[in-house]
């Protein structure tokens, strides 16, 4: 299935700090019993920022006394971290929405906002403490998607290729291929069994490969969530797996909750692939990039 993306949105690239799932920080620490591993004044910013957002929560960042992660564990990636600078005296927050256009892109303090203010900084925090959007997590599993179906397709177009080559043909864009296909639908017999065999296997692969030439540029992406009400729910969203650089093109879906007809639609074909390796495509029924994380044949 091809989707229409006229009316697409776009999602930039989110940078790679920011891509530290959740599920990998330490739920345990406490910011009263691991004080000392925190720098004092980070710790009371972190506490500041507690109060303000009462569902953030805080994880070390490994090495760094004077950083913190900050996440929502309802959220698959991280929210960003705080920061303090024991020199200037000065709270920051670094967060994958902030543009610092002061400095270029690829300058570490280009996603940085710093304040002496302690107050000011908090207000800063909770300005850029946003949801990751549906649109930023296909970003970050598009690429693996596109290479699993091109190993996919080219496979097929190889089948393709030598089964026309036992069968004597030259291609599928001749009246031979189409008189060749009327037989296979109407189970016609055709030779003896090795040319009945392969010219099945050929209109079969041939299809197959028409379905994933045409599936392919728009693929629907889905994540598995849970609110915090502790209800399962689906987002997704169809992508443009092409020219993907720094933007990915997204056209969302509305949220499904579990027991909803769209997403009882898309939960078997999520346990099959969650059976999967990653990043492996499965014929008519997608990808798994993660646990979470799927591509889904229409």
């Amino acid at each position: 299935m091809t989707v229409d993306m006229g009316n697409a949105e776009s999602a930039r690239k989110p940078e790679q700090e920011f891509w530290v799932r959740t599920s990998t920080l330490d739920a345990r620490f406490d910011m009263g019993e691991d004080a000392s591993m925190v720098h004092p004044a980070l710790l009371v910013f972190a506490q500041a920022v507690g109060k303000k957002l009462p569902h953030v929560k805080f994880a070390p960042v490994v090495g760094a006394r004077r950083e913190l992660w900050f996440y929502d564990p309802h959220q698959p990636y991280v929210l960003g971290t705080l920061l303090y600078n024991d020199i200037l005296e000065k709270y920051g927050v670094e967060a994958r929405g902030i543009r610092n256009e002061r400095f270029g892109p690829t300058h570490s303090e280009y996603v940085r906002l710093w304040s002496t203010n302690m107050s000011t900084a908090v207000k800063k925090v909770a300005a850029n403490a946003v949801p990751w959007t549906i649109g930023e997590l296909a970003w970050l599993s598009v690429k693996d998607y596109e290479t699993a179906g091109d190993e996919e397709l080219g496979g097929v177009k190889s089948k393709v290729v030598n089964l026309l080559k036992n069968l004597g043909m030259v291609g599928v864009d001749t009246q031979v291929f189409s008189y060749l296909r009327s037989q296979v639908k109407g189970n016609a017999r055709l030779g003896d069994q090795g040319f009945h065999d392969d010219a099945y296997e050929l209109v079969q692969t041939h299809e197959y490969l028409a379905e994933l030439q045409g599936q392919g540029a728009t693929p629907l992406f889905v994540h598995i969530g849970e609110d915090k009400r502790g209800r399962q729910y689906l987002d997704t969203a169809w992508v443009g797996t092409e020219f993907v650089y720094r933007t990915v093109r997204f056209t969302p879906r509305n949220r499904a909750y579990e027991g909803e007809p769209e997403f009882d639609n898309l939960v078997g074909k999520l346990s099959v692939l969650n059976m999967t390796e990653p990043n492996h495509y499965v014929r008519g029924v997608g990808m798994k990039h993660a646990d979470d994380m799927f591509y889904v044949t229409d």
